[in-house]
């Protein structure tokens, strides 16, 4: 793989790539979490029911901000010197940015038919093993956990919360974790090895992270098209961008629907099977064609 040759001295980054990725990815989980943890305590006690939904969604985003985006920044400054050239911090053309975004649509409204099918599978296969229903009766347990900390944050009081709520869920994660993820890991991991590996490895832990099971699928396809995104534009700011969409629809469609938005284990209907199957073949075969047009008019990709 290339080299990483931008520092004043020796033509070096401090350390291998693939150990850099390792100890950012190290580092940030930990302060992510444990500092998170920690923060929340501090902030809210023990008691994490009765919390105030405002002092979550600060919590939330404060920890992002300084346990993730912050040490990204200062890791890649102290271990690859030319921090902008790193996360590929430049401005996009407006072309990329309504192509990718058009991309991003269509595999947002395909992730909705493979959820209902995936969910429909995986119920019925429970229903006749009583290891799979273990396994679901415990992966529901952890969803419930995930899906009641969102609604924390996403519940609101008055105009003021409910802006609170939208820049915790959508611009913080956007800026956050691409400077992270696409723009530090998947850059060391590309360094290291090729870049769809980069960007492969980066969306798994991606999905990973955000402990969310049964969305983990549709979580490491939107971190590949992200780092995918980065890559043919050479851009932050489209994964970025792309992020905020996602988020951002995900928020009106809570906002519509409510928490039923954000149950995807229960609530299945037989009767529109035909249907989502028609739908998840067709998407697909539309996000297929929106690869195929990208690969052809994308072929001349800039690296750093």
């Amino acid at each position: 793989m290339e080299n990483y040759d931008n520092t004043p001295q020796n033509n070096a980054p401090a350390v291998t790539p693939g150990l850099a990725g390792l100890l950012g990815l190290i580092v940030v989980l930990t302060l992510t979490f444990i500092g998170g943890a920690l923060l929340t305590l501090i902030i809210v006690g023990t008691d994490f029911n009765s919390a105030d939904g405002t002092s979550l969604k600060l919590i939330n985003s404060a920890a992002q901000i300084l346990f993730m985006l912050l040490p990204a920044l200062l890791l890649g400054r102290a271990i690859y010197y030319d921090l902008t050239k790193l996360i590929r911090a430049r401005k996009p053309r407006v072309k990329d940015l309504f192509i990718f975004s058009t991309g991003m649509i269509v595999l947002i409204f395909l992730i909705q038919p493979y959820t209902y099918l995936q969910t429909y599978i995986f119920n019925h296969l429970a229903e006749g093993s009583a290891f799979l229903g273990e396994v679901k009766a415990l992966l529901d347990q952890m969803n419930k956990v995930v899906e009641k900390s969102f609604k924390a944050i996403l519940g609101y009081k008055n105009a003021f919360d409910l802006i609170l709520s939208f820049v915790a869920i959508t611009f913080v994660p956007a800026i956050c974790e691409e400077v992270f993820f696409r723009g530090y890991l998947q850059r060391s991991f590309e360094l290291k090895w090729t870049p769809f590996k980069g960007a492969l490895i980066t969306a798994v832990i991606f999905g990973v992270f955000h402990l969310n099971f049964y969305g983990l699928l549709p979580l490491i396809a939107i971190g590949l098209f992200l780092g995918y995104s980065l890559y043919k534009t050479n851009s932050i700011v489209v994964p970025m961008v792309l992020h905020f969409l996602n988020n951002a629809l995900s928020f009106a469609a809570y906002m519509i629907y409510g928490e039923e938005e954000l149950t995807i284990s229960q609530g299945i209907d037989p009767e529109i099977l035909g249907s989502q199957i028609f739908m998840f073949v067709l998407l697909l075969s539309l996000f297929f064609l929106f690869i195929f047009f990208v690969n052809k008019h994308y072929k001349n990709t800039t690296t750093v």
